[in-house]
């Protein structure tokens, strides 16, 4: 007796279409793992594990998360804000930054924020710094969060990300003001593909195959984040929103370690050679599909202007192009090395009018620029790899210089 008639047709369709799914499981749980071998996460793969995008903050950390980020234990909430205690008190002190008050490369406990709240009885310190965010992406943050959070004082320490040009999401040379609202449809598929290694190789792929620029185009040197004007709104939207809502403000003058690299000539010069090399480049893309003829007027550029980082990107792009991979990584890291040049010499520009913008306006200011210069030891984490975060005793000297102004604000309420 045939054992397939003991099944009715319809019993015969359900093992059909469970063998189908389960087929089709094993076939992309078996490329995933064939993926993972050949997968190679860079330092982006890995910050990106804890980001998310978003569609009004552009991007914020996951909600609660808890993994290794770059040898720290990071743990976060319902907000995707770092957790350091599981106090609880009505009383509340918010931290608003970047990774230097989020605590990158320190332990949870270590941060100033978690210093902050055991030297002060009684009170809560949230830590609601953000990785990779601007005072654009701080302001909306606490206009959204604020009726829930109710801080009575709020310290703020924006900088490092405003003078930048590089963004973890949509790095498409846009101002961070000038970014707009993204699908939800958008957001839940570029989740999926960073969240597979299977998909994140095919993209690749496509990209390459396509002659895009692919990862490449998180080097592309556009505005700055947050041009120097729109900071200066910003921070005064934050004075204006602490009269409201009645908390106390403190801003952080926060030191921005990196280099100043070597002084420019022939900006103009070099702008116009520039602009004739990209519009030659685009005419030999479009007809050959290459642009060979344009490395001698990027070159020329850059001989002209030191720092112009644009005309780097695109040599960088061009010898991409060409199948000589080496020297195209060489020249992306050059581009990173100019940018981070670039945001020395603007900090001190946005630290200064922040300074200025406290006096004027009777705003707590604490000046961690001059505090980590009177300091012998070094206070960030790699004098080789990581020159701009804070280590261990870099949030010590920042919770001790905060101490005293904060104290007196407490007293005051």
């Amino acid at each position: 007796m045939n054992a397939n008639s003991n099944f009715s047709d319809a019993e015969k369709k359900k093992i059909a279409k469970f063998l189908s799914v389960g087929i089709v499981v094993v076939f992309f749980v078996g490329l995933e793992l064939i993926s993972y071998l050949f997968f190679d996460s860079n330092r982006l793969d890995k910050i990106l594990s804890l980001l998310e995008e978003d569609s009004h903050l552009i991007w914020k950390q996951k909600k609660n998360f808890k993994g290794d980020f770059f040898g720290t234990e990071v743990i976060t909430d319902q907000l995707g804000l770092r957790v350091h205690s599981n106090k609880t008190s009505n009383n509340r002190i918010l931290v608003l930054g970047a990774s230097p008050s989020f605590g990158w490369g320190v332990k949870n406990s270590e941060t100033y924020s978690s210093l902050l709240e055991n030297s002060f009885i009684g009170w809560k310190v949230i830590n609601g710094s953000g990785v990779g965010y601007s005072s654009e992406q701080g302001l909306r943050f606490l206009e959204k969060n604020i009726e829930n959070l109710k801080p009575k004082v709020v310290i703020v320490s924006y900088v490092i990300n405003d003078v930048d040009s590089f963004r973890f999401f949509q790095n498409n040379g846009k101002s961070d003001y000038e970014i707009s609202d993204t699908s939800l449809m958008r957001r839940v598929l570029s989740g999926v593909i960073r969240s597979s290694n299977f998909l994140s190789l095919m993209q690749g792929f496509i990209s390459s195959y396509k002659k895009e620029k692919g990862p490449a185009k998180f080097y592309l040197p556009g505005k700055v984040r947050v041009p120097l004007l729109r900071y200066q709104a910003n921070l005064k939207s934050l004075i204006n929103l602490s009269k409201s809502k009645g908390f106390k403000l403190i801003f952080l003058k926060m030191p921005v370690n990196l280099a100043l690299g070597p002084e420019v000539i022939n900006e103009k010069e070099g702008l116009s050679t520039l602009s004739k090399a990209m519009i030659q480049k685009n005419k030999e893309l479009e007809k050959f599909g290459n642009c060979q003829g344009s490395l001698n007027l990027f070159e020329s550029a850059i001989q002209r202007h030191a720092l112009l980082s644009r005309a780097y990107f695109e040599l960088a792009d061009c010898y991409s192009l060409k199948g000589e991979k080496q020297k195209s990584l060489n020249l992306f890291n050059k581009v990173k090395e100019i940018e981070s040049f670039n945001s020395s010499r603007r900090s001190k520009r946005y630290n200064k009018l922040m300074h200025s913008l406290a006096e004027e306006e009777q705003i707590a200011l604490v000046d961690l620029v001059a505090a980590f210069k009177r300091e012998k030891n070094y206070l960030f984490v790699d004098k080789k790899s990581d020159t701009i975060h804070p280590n261990r005793e870099g949030h010590q000297v920042i919770a001790r210089e905060i101490m005293p102004i904060l104290s007196n604000i407490l007293e005051s309420l």
